[in-house]
């Protein structure tokens, strides 16, 4: 599935992350190009969501991942050059590696997706801001104050089709709360 991801980012202009465990990050915006990098991280959260169901139908097994989309301005990029040797002679292989409160927000936006069913995706208010495209698909879930961040973020949804409206319905009074005495300082 790594490859169906990278090949979704790069054909919308993103650079995929160095990955650990299960997780894979892109960031959209490092270049200066002439596309918006809201847009362009939508498309490839679009198109990879359809190859994971393809892929799911295809083999007739369930994989389905949760996908977060957040405006990340102030990471720390961490430029990885390692000199391998092979057969075909000496290569260079690039990645690098991100930190900031904000790519740990995305962790925790994710990790919300874990109790529904299916490939949805979550977004921040401050990344829907940026989409000049379509974005009336996504349904407002309200704000919540994630563990580790100062304040309370606002989130919307994509959801899969697999999600029942009576589990949407809990998956929102356990999340989204307005309630500040309920489980509000999600993941």
């Amino acid at each position: 599935m790594l490859q169906a991801f990278s090949e979704c980012v790069l054909r919308h202009g993103g650079w995929r992350e160095s990955h650990s465990g299960d997780s894979a990050y892109a960031h959209f915006g490092l270049e200066a190009d002439s596309f918006n990098p809201y847009d362009a991280a939508l498309a490839a959260a679009r198109e990879f969501r359809v190859a994971l169901r393809n892929v799911s139908q295809s083999n007739g097994v369930e994989i389905e991942f949760g996908i977060a989309l957040h405006k990340a301005p102030d990471c720390l990029v961490d430029i990885h050059e390692a000199l391998l040797n092979t057969p075909w002679g000496t290569k260079v292989q690039k990645s690098f590696d991100t930190s900031s409160t904000e790519i740990d927000l995305l962790h925790r936006m994710e990790s919300l997706l874990h109790d529904l069913p299916g490939t949805c995706i979550i977004a921040s208010e401050s990344f829907l801001a940026g989409v000049e495209g379509k974005k009336s698909d996504f349904k407002e879930l309200g704000a919540v104050q994630f563990k580790g961040q100062t304040k309370d973020v606002k989130c919307h949804i994509v959801l899969s089709d697999l999600v029942s409206s009576e589990k949407f319905d809990d998956f929102c009074k356990t999340n989204f709360s307005n309630n500040k005495s309920s489980k509000n300082e999600a993941a």
